[in-house]
């Protein structure tokens, strides 16, 4: 079983970076766009974490799991940045796409030595 760093963490980095996108890509007022974020991470972190544990085990690899994961959240957070972001396709693909890239990028962070015998600080 892979270990993360506390949910609490990975929701509070994941709703600073992917606001950060959200504020950059969308343009709408700033209150409303960052709450739209919020609302929507929310929802997915907490799932996709719980998820991808037992992912790991049904896959029997890590990376994989993560991908389709990773993929799955993409998927769903597009169709709630168009209904809460109140923007067309276009917009809510992008922002679901380049918002979980980054994410996604910092993501190690989270992970324990066990899985690359380094423990990040």
């Amino acid at each position: 079983m892979i270990r993360l760093v506390p949910l609490a963490g990975a929701v509070l980095l994941t709703i600073a970076v992917e606001a950060i996108v959200y504020v950059w890509l969308l343009r709408g007022r700033r209150s409303t766009v960052v709450a739209t974020a919020i609302a929507i991470n929310l929802i997915t972190v907490p799932i996709a974490n719980t998820v991808f544990a037992a992912a790991v085990d049904g896959f029997g690899n890590f990376f994989v799991a993560f991908a389709v994961i990773e993929l799955a959240v993409v998927v769903v957070e597009a169709p709630l940045i168009r209904a809460l972001a109140g923007r067309g396709w276009p917009d809510a693909w992008r922002t679901s796409v380049i918002a979980n890239a980054c994410s996604m990028a910092l993501s190690p962070l989270f992970w324990t030595d066990q899985i690359f015998s380094v423990q990040v600080i």
